[in-house]
Formats: C-alpha cells, structure tokens, sequence
C-alpha cells in the first residue's frame, strides 16, 4: 500500500449552481486550467437561458502566468465570454502584493472590458453577494456558493499542504 502524498493541484474548478468556482493556488500552466474552461462551456450548454457565473479567487497573488500563459487564457475567454455574465475575482489578503495584484487586474479588466461584468475583492463576501446581485442568485444559491467555496478552500488548502511533504 502506497503512502504517497496527494499532488499539489495549481487550479481546482467546481460547478455550484449557477457558478463556476474556481481556485487558484501556485504558479499554473496552460494543462492545469484548461478544464476550468471546459467546465464552464458545459454549465453553458446544460443551461442556454440562465444568467452564469464564475467566482475565481487566490490567496498567491505574487504569481501570476506568463505572458504566452496569460495570452491564451485571453483567448480561452473570449470562447466563453457570449455565456458569462458575471466574473469576480477574488484575492485573499490585506497586505501591499494582495492589493497591488488587485489593482493591476483591476486595471486590466478596465481597458479589456468585455460583454460580462468583471470585478476583483479582497473579501468573500463582498464577492459572493456583488454575483448575487449580476446573477439574481436565490438566498439558497446564495447559502450554497458560500458553503461550496469554503468546502473548495479548505480541500485546496490540504493539498497545497502536501507540497512540500
């Protein structure tokens, strides 16, 4: 019987309702998101009519893809862009790196607006209640992103723990 540690896993994606959630811990390369696209476009197909989202949130704000990563990703979500209504993006942290990544998205999100809502946090609930307001989310859709993004955090957290193991 094997005793092998869990890999490290850069991007965690999960549908919870309406929304995609996302999570993002490390230095990812194309691979690792991909799926979460892929996700995405069939909460699309599965449900044509309804106002989705997605809640992508970090607590590494010091690493962000490289430029050829980043390029691609621009292009993966303009594939998805016709589906999406809203976007928050959601960055942990209080301290300078934290606010300044939220600042440089921020800023890109400005210049490269798109056809859905795009914003970034710091706070969960901030987050979860700006989707609700884009989304028309139900209080038990509400209560069910909220529950389903701490079970993601704390099942992603485990397994960032065993990085280094």
């Amino acid at each position: 019987m094997s005793s092998q540690a869990p890999r490290h896993t850069p991007v965690i994606a999960e549908l919870s309702g309406r929304v995609m959630v996302q999570s993002m811990r490390g230095r990812f390369e194309l691979a690792d998101v991909r799926p979460s696209f892929d996700l995405f476009l069939k909460l699309a197909r599965d449900r044509p009519t309804e106002k989705l989202g997605t809640l992508s949130f970090t607590k590494d704000a010091r690493m962000p893809p490289s430029p050829d990563v980043a390029t691609t990703i621009a292009k993966w979500k303009a594939e998805v862009a016709p589906f999406a209504t809203a976007t928050a993006y959601l960055i942990e942290g209080e301290g300078f790196g934290a606010s300044f990544a939220r600042l440089a998205l921020g800023s890109v999100l400005l210049v490269n607006r798109g056809h859905a809502r795009e914003s970034t946090f710091s706070r969960v609930e901030d987050a979860i209640a700006w989707l609700a307001g884009h989304l028309d989310l139900t209080p038990d859709e509400v209560r069910r992103l909220g529950l389903d993004l701490a079970r993601i955090r704390r099942g992603h957290d485990g397994l960032d723990a065993t990085r280094f193991a």
